[in-house]
């Protein structure tokens, strides 16, 4: 195995939660995981892209924040879908769009 891929298996791993598996990656030197899947852990959904989806209208309209802005939307591995899909991401030390550090 080349360094290439040596690098590619330590970067993009699945974190344990509860038995459940959340994909993670690392960019720009943090570890970011899914949030569906932290969603799906979390509440035991079916559909937690739907449940992340109302999450995410409920909260703003709540509070006129939207939790979008401390996400960012990186690529995965998708097993259902097969390759690569864009998903939102969120990193432990992530700051949202003013550069205040959020959900730590």
């Amino acid at each position: 195995m080349n360094k290439e891929n040596n690098n590619l298996i330590d970067n993009t791993k699945i974190a344990l939660f509860k038995g459940k598996q959340i994909r993670k990656t690392l960019y720009q030197g943090e570890w970011w995981f899914s949030v569906v899947d932290v969603v799906k852990a979390l509440t035991d959904s079916d559909r937690p892209s739907v449940y992340w989806t109302a999450m995410k209208v409920r909260v703003k309209d709540e509070g006129n924040f939207q939790l979008s802005t401390i996400c960012r939307q990186l690529k995965m591995q998708d097993k259902e879908r097969g390759g690569e899909i864009v998903t939102f991401c969120h990193g432990l030390n992530s700051k949202d769009s003013d550069g205040k550090k959020k959900l730590k």
